[in-house]
């Protein structure tokens, strides 16, 4: 018979800081969320976030925990069953490249959070 496990697992879109400080990361309530129409928007972000890449000379789009808001389409290298799932890309001569897919799975480094948008 196996001893019951203690160990619990964070929820989607959080983490535990590795430092051992027991610093908690939760970043849902930063995810973008469409409103629907008519309606008054729940959350506090309704739109994607915007960077600006000064040492890469492109701007970028994204969303934390989540697929982009505004839907992308023709993105150079994704399939088209894929684009719904972009969840940070950039524009170049009028081309979209994804940075990658919508992930919920946050990682931390001593006590810097890092977001990683991987596919």
């Amino acid at each position: 018979k196996e001893a019951p496990s203690s160990t619990t697992h964070a929820p989607a879109c959080t983490a535990t800081a590795s430092s051992g400080t027991g610093g908690f990361f939760d970043l849902r309530p930063d995810t973008a969320h469409p409103s629907e129409k008519g309606k008054q928007h729940k959350t506090a972000h309704a739109k994607d976030y915007h960077a600006r890449g000064y040492d890469y000379g492109k701007n970028f789009t994204l969303n934390i925990c989540g697929a982009v808001v505004d839907p992308v389409t023709e993105v150079v290298g994704v399939s088209k069953s894929q684009w719904a799932n972009v969840s940070a890309y950039y524009m170049s001569h009028g081309s979209i490249y994804s940075i990658g897919s919508e992930s919920m799975d946050l990682v931390s480094r001593g006590r810097k959070l890092v977001l990683q948008y991987t596919g």
